[in-house]
């Protein structure tokens, strides 16, 4: 899903903060026109791409194998059990899953980015995060930012704390002025507390960095 932002939104990248992705309100007024630059922020599906054993041996949960050969995260305790029906009941109370899924078995999450060029010399904002359908323990997440034939990658790990939502907004100066690409990577992941690994899309975006 893309979603074309005004200039103003671009702007306040410089000072740390989207206003899309951060809730963060404008400091001042400015109506968006036609011939406004834009910023778009690219979402892209997050996949699940492995188990975590440990992960959900340590939460409750066990990771089986179907018959067909696919493998699924089960809970086993009576405390996993429970989330587990308490999650389900209140996403089929928002209508974001069917009665019958019990189990995270496609996709199970969202990941957006978005670079614009700020108000310093040569400064670019940018702000990456994802969603996930069920609560993570933890995160591993790489951005690369590309232009110019230079490539620099930031790396964000860290522990969640059964969070479904996490987002980061960061300055990063460019060694000369051009088009820079930011993208996650798509070895990026959360660890979801049943040991479901939620791999990145890859979403990128691009901006003219001054």
């Amino acid at each position: 899903m893309k979603k074309t932002l005004g200039r103003a939104s671009a702007t306040f990248v410089a000072a740390g903060m989207v206003a899309t992705l951060c809730g963060f309100a404008p400091a001042t007024a400015h109506t968006p026109t036609d011939t406004d630059p834009t910023v778009i922020v690219i979402e892209a599906p997050m996949v699940v791409g492995g188990f975590d054993a440990d992960v959900a041996r340590a939460n409750g949960y066990k990771i089986v194998t179907d018959a067909n050969g696919e493998k699924r995260s089960v809970p086993v305790t009576a405390a996993a059990k429970a989330a587990d029906a308490q999650l389900l009941a209140k996403q089929q109370a928002e209508g974001t899953v069917s009665p019958l899924a019990t189990v995270v078995t496609g996709d199970c999450g969202s990941s957006r980015i978005v670079i614009a060029d700020g108000a310093g010399f040569r400064d670019a904002g940018i702000s990456t995060s994802f969603t996930v359908n069920r609560p993570a323990v933890g995160y591993s997440w790489f951005v690369d930012i590309t232009g110019n034939s230079t490539s620099t990658r930031r790396t964000f790990t860290g522990g969640l704390l059964s969070r479904t939502t996490w987002q980061h907004t960061f300055a990063h100066t460019v060694p000369a002025a051009g088009t820079y690409i930011a993208s996650v990577a798509r070895t990026s992941n959360a660890v979801l507390n049943n040991g479901t690994i939620c791999f990145s899309g890859g979403p990128s975006d691009s901006d003219y960095i001054s």
